[in-house]
């Protein structure tokens, strides 16, 4: 179950993005500190394989608990939250929207942080590195949407 829905989570963040990627990425103004396509996709996988154990975790409990559900829902969000941020930036190529995006994304990563405190340290690990990339990734949204004005 959490493989088909991190396939389905990445099928409909491939559908929303659109094609172009490339070339939407090469077009704009990027902070210095902006990574090769290659190392977005590499940071993309990473970020698939933290949803899967987490998920895959989550699953396992059997969902008996109010915090491992709403665990489960969080992390949903964050996916579809983060297959419409690339509808945002990719397909309406709205930098504003893309960036602003993140304070939503943001605050629900942190609730999930906290029930993943809560109910499976070793979730809470993995999902931590993914918050350590957070903080870069909003810098790194802002910082495209303050140059492309």
């Amino acid at each position: 179950m959490a493989l088909a829905i991190c396939i389905g989570a990445a099928a409909l963040e491939s559908a929303l993005a659109g094609r172009g990627m490339r070339a939407r990425l090469a077009e704009l103004k990027q902070p210095p500190f902006s990574p090769s396509l290659t190392l977005w996709v590499a940071i993309g996988v990473a970020y698939y394989v933290i949803c899967y154990v987490i998920l895959y975790r989550l699953l396992a409990t059997g969902l008996h608990e109010t915090i491992q559900r709403t665990a489960l829902g969080l992390l949903l969000l964050l996916m579809a939250m983060n297959a419409v941020w690339g509808w945002f930036f990719f397909k309406r190529k709205d930098l504003r929207a893309s960036a602003l995006g993140f304070v939503p994304y943001l605050i629900a990563a942190l609730a999930l942080a906290f029930l993943l405190a809560r109910s499976d340290r070793a979730s809470l690990a993995l999902f931590s590195l993914y918050l350590a990339y957070l903080i870069y990734a909003t810098r790194w949204a802002f910082g495209v949407w303050v140059r492309n004005r």
